[in-house]
């Protein structure tokens, strides 16, 4: 009987697949043990793959905006900068406060 290591212990057989054949969990398990999946486990990947795309394509892209919430911090300023904008006057003040206090810390 042959032992396979398995975290911190060792246990005889490898761990019995729940799903069989014919669905994704089966097709992922065929990869698992690096054997050639069959032709039923295709299918199932393929109907998986395709409803997946077919939900991302109908949901749409998510729009970023910039809001102010955070303006006066550092935070701030790096939104400033992630969004390609001048940053406003209490985000440049931060950011500088916050380089000189990290300067300062580095230095001690």
């Amino acid at each position: 009987m042959a032992y396979k290591y398995s975290g911190s212990t060792f246990v005889e057989d490898e761990p019995v697949i729940v799903s069989g054949c014919g669905t994704y969990a089966g097709y992922r398990a065929h990869l698992r043990k690096d054997e050639d999946t069959c032709r039923d486990c295709k299918d199932a990947a393929n109907s998986y793959w395709r409803n997946n795309y077919e939900q991302r394509k109908t949901r749409g892209r998510k729009v970023f905006q910039f809001t102010p919430d955070k303006c006066g911090t550092n935070a701030g300023y790096a939104r400033h900068y992630f969004y390609k904008q001048p940053a406003c006057e209490p985000c440049r003040k931060a950011a500088a406060q916050y380089m000189a206090d990290y300067r300062a810390r580095k230095a001690a």
